[in-house]
């Protein structure tokens, strides 16, 4: 039985969309792989925390699991007493390798033998292009289409003509006597390989396979509002599958290079300011760095060091319409040097500083 997607993320089913997300970031940085190169355990653990997150993050999908407890797609038709065909469903080809061998088919005819491999890869992006969203070129070895056939598995010119096995659709139909009634299955043809297509000269160039190994410049988007140890599931971007199908996907590690000047939590940002002791004393306008530019900071008059003040809206924005501030930590400057004329003055005032203070009209 698949483990629990709360479970997974360690969250209660009633967790709001903000606790699966700081759970997910937990266990994403526990997890990651660069961590625990070479453990494959880990590795299948992190696709199960990003595949848990990608589920509970999106509403209609949690929806659908809380009251179905799958998040497939599932199709006309279902269970027939004494008669239940399976072969239209998806995630059932595991429990019918287990107790049967083979598998079952799944939904919309795609079959996981012909499935391509999903791939890892990281990342390295500024601390701006993480705030605002960037494009990158990417350079990927994968399995691709086979220029020289186009995917098709067979040699330019030569004949194709239907699988007489399984008639064309690349499974054959599979019925098994169980205590539940007949099991209907599909496996894929031995014949054809899942092609549908018997070609009388495979390609001179990937052997009948539709595919090739080779280098690839892919250009990517990376959201705004990414978060250093982040994972971007790029759906299509793994390896494509036998005969030029169902490519498998790329999971992008994310890094994000720290900023000088800024820091983040979430969509807000931080950063320092530090003022002279008149500025602090008296207050003042003055202009303070944001990542959108230069924003005008009202300083009130006697503000202490350490004071954080929110410049509203001034924050990340991504693409699901959240929208972040930036808080500004008061530092005081002290210099170091004093001209004689500024020492004078400094002098002067710590002498009123020890005066009694004056009493008011009334005592």
């Amino acid at each position: 039985m698949a483990q629990d997607l709360y479970e997974i993320l360690g969250v209660p089913k009633n967790a709001s969309t903000e606790d699966i997300k700081k759970a997910y970031r937990k266990l994403a940085k526990e997890w990651h792989p660069d961590k625990h190169k070479g453990d494959k355990a880990a590795e299948e653990k992190f696709k199960a925390i990003n595949n848990a997150y990608e589920a509970l993050s999106d509403d209609q999908k949690r929806a659908q699991y809380d009251q179905f407890g799958s998040t497939e797609q599932f199709g006309q038709g279902g269970f027939q007493q004494g008669n239940f065909d399976f072969s239209q469903f998806g995630g059932f080809g595991d429990i019918f390798e287990t107790f049967f061998g083979g598998s079952g088919g799944s939904f919309g005819g795609q079959r996981a033998e012909e499935q391509g491999r999903d791939l890892e890869m990281q990342i390295t992006i500024s601390f701006e292009e993480a705030c605002f969203g960037t494009d990158k070129d990417i350079v990927l070895t994968r399995l691709a289409q086979c220029d020289h056939c186009k995917g098709t598995g067979g040699e330019p010119g030569s004949q194709v003509s239907t699988c007489d096995t399984c008639n064309g659709t690349g499974q054959v139909r599979r019925v098994q006597n169980t205590i539940l009634g007949q099991v209907v299955t599909n496996q894929l043809c031995n014949v054809c390989h899942g092609s549908g297509k018997k070609i009388s000269q495979r390609c001179s160039e990937c052997q009948g396979e539709g595919r090739k190994r080779k280098q690839e410049t892919l250009s990517i988007h990376i959201p705004a509002g990414i978060d250093n140890g982040e994972t971007l599931r790029m759906r299509g971007y793994g390896e494509i599958g036998r005969f030029g199908k169902h490519p498998g996907d790329l999971y992008l590690h994310v890094q994000v290079t720290p900023s000088k000047e800024f820091s983040r939590k979430d969509h807000d940002i931080y950063s320092e300011l530090p003022l002279s002791v008149t500025t602090a004393v008296l207050g003042k306008t003055v202009p303070v760095k944001t990542i959108h530019g230069e924003s005008m900071l009202k300083i009130p008059a006697g503000t202490q060091p350490g004071t954080i003040i929110k410049i509203k809206n001034q924050g990340i924005h991504d693409t699901r319409g959240n929208q972040g501030h930036h808080y500004v930590t008061i530092g005081i400057h002290v210099p170091e040097k004093l001209s004689v004329e500024e020492k004078k003055l400094y002098e002067e005032l710590a002498t009123l500083e020890t005066q009694p203070k004056k009493k008011g009209f009334f005592g």
